[in-house]
């Protein structure tokens, strides 16, 4: 059976605790992509989003909100280590993927922060 893994990082001045880490999930029939996986491995994360197919985009996760009072913060994925190109709902899984999801400013750059015991 397929697995992957799934870490979101909220910040510590956002959320208690600032990251939470899910690994060796398997990976179930019907869940194909990113934004499947993060439906189904964590639906309390209640991930809100806009638009559908190559147009969707996540807007909360959390309670976390893009953009929260203008404060240039939004969440953004990454499929081992590298930002996604197109849409969550269209990169599809491949076994042993490892996918984040970071709340990073948009000057940030878009590099994934290491992680301590992470690989």
């Amino acid at each position: 059976m397929a697995t992957a893994n799934q870490f979101v990082d909220w910040g510590t001045g956002v959320h208690n605790p600032p990251w939470q880490a899910n690994d060796t999930i398997p990976i179930q029939e019907g869940v194909t992509t990113v934004f499947d996986l993060l439906k189904e491995v964590q639906p309390a994360l209640d991930p809100q989003s806009q638009g559908s197919g190559p147009n969707l985009f996540v807007t909360a996760l959390g309670g976390v909100v893009d953009n929260a009072a203008g404060n240039g913060y939004w969440w953004v994925a990454f499929v081992n280590g590298q930002p996604l190109k197109v849409s969550c709902a269209v990169t599809t899984l491949k076994d042993g993927d490892s996918v984040a999801w970071d709340y990073v400013h948009s000057m940030s750059g878009l590099s994934q922060p290491s992680r301590p015991g992470l690989s």
